[in-house]
């Protein structure tokens, strides 16, 4: 699932982002929150994690400089983190602001606008005009069978109904788009 804005929004109002913080995160620290969310996803109780998401992948992203983003909660403990790959565009010194599979958050949580304001006031501040992220989020699925037996010449896999609609993906995705994301 890839969602995108146009521009960053103004920050939520204090009640939905106030208890969370984004801020800058070091990167041994960001590398320690993902491996203990590889961990819980391991053992079945967490999110997915991409590799996209790791320090390393900055690295080799030639033309574009990289941020480690954290969430820390009303305890300073960091719930979050994510990757920003940032693209200046030319002649205008603002950025294109990418989170490959990522951010690494809660996204069941009810109140998922609490994470992503904090996230898009800081990206604004330091000068983003687009964000565009890829929530590690199954939407669709599809069996072999299913697309095999429905596609063919003249046929795409966005005409076949899926054998199952995940239903965190789906709410993240109608959550979204109702927020303005597209």
């Amino acid at each position: 699932m890839a969602i995108t804005t146009a521009t960053p929004r103004p920050a939520a109002p204090a009640d939905t982002a106030a208890a969370l913080r984004v801020r800058p995160l070091p990167a041994a620290d960001h590398l320690a929150f993902l491996r203990g969310r590889r961990a819980l996803t391991d053992a079945g109780h967490g999110g997915q994690v991409s590799f996209l998401q790791t320090p390393a992948w900055a690295r080799v992203k030639d033309g574009w400089t990289a941020e480690s983003l954290g969430w820390f909660d009303e305890l300073e403990r960091l719930v979050g983190a994510a990757l920003v790959l940032h693209r200046e565009a030319p002649g205008v010194r603002r950025t294109f602001a990418y989170l490959p599979e990522g951010p690494v958050i809660d996204w069941s949580s009810p109140r998922l606008a609490g994470w992503l304001e904090p996230l898009l006031a800081h990206l604004e501040t330091g000068g983003a005009f687009a964000v565009r992220m890829g929530p590690p989020l199954a939407y669709r699925r599809w069996s072999a069978r299913t697309l095999k037996d429905a596609t063919g010449p003249g046929r795409s896999v966005h005409e076949v109904l899926p054998d199952r609609v995940e239903p965190v993906g789906a709410v993240v995705a109608d959550r979204l788009r109702a927020a303005g994301w597209s």
